[in-house]
């Protein structure tokens, strides 16, 4: 799992796409969270460090902590923070293919 996620890691990297790290279940989960650079993000009410893409908000006022709703922190996370649909469908598409070439496997659709 640990060259796995290596070389997802190592993807990112190499196209300078930021992201998250969260490891799981005592090491047996690993999720890999790309995001929008903290320079182009404006207006946003909260911090948004891993902890936040994770579940636990920190807002950076009071009134914005007393105004979040979960529809508020879900459109503010998703407009401001995450990859747009089109960007991770294409890290995906070229991650699989990367994977697809080095290990013989089949793609699993969710």
């Amino acid at each position: 799992m640990a060259h796995t996620a290596g070389i997802v890691l190592n993807y990112l990297i190499d196209l300078n796409i930021p992201h998250n790290l969260l490891v799981a279940d005592e090491g047996m989960t690993i999720y890999i969270i790309p995001r929008k650079f903290d320079l182009l993000i404006e207006n946003v009410t909260m911090f948004t460090s891993f902890e936040t893409l994770c579940g636990f908000l920190k807002c950076k006022t009071e009134v914005a902590y007393n105004a979040a709703t979960p529809e508020k922190i879900q459109k503010e996370l998703r407009e401001s923070v995450s990859v747009t649909d089109e960007d991770f469908s294409r890290f995906k598409t070229e991650l699989i293919a990367k994977f697809d070439k080095e290990y013989e496997g089949k793609a699993i659709e969710w």
